[in-house]
């Protein structure tokens, strides 16, 4: 399945809002700046490889979960 820019931020949107976690939040936990998360979620940039591993441990899923290549739950499964 080829890489869908609108659904990792669609998943990554909805994972944040799941968590109640804000975007400057979020920030922090990755270490990315709060208009970063805002680009990535608005469709404006795709993260990297690092800088998508990082949001993905900080919303406690993974990049497959955020692509929606994975678990539709993104990690809450157990």
């Amino acid at each position: 399945m080829p890489f869908s820019k609108s659904v990792f931020a669609e998943n990554m949107r909805r994972r944040r809002v799941v968590l109640d976690m804000s975007q400057a939040e979020l920030a922090e936990r990755a270490g990315v700046t709060p208009d970063l998360v805002w680009s990535y979620e608005n469709e404006k940039y795709v993260p990297g490889a690092d800088k998508a591993c990082a949001i993905a441990e900080a919303l406690g899923c993974t990049i497959n979960d955020l692509c929606g290549w994975g678990d539709p739950g993104c990690g809450d499964a157990a």
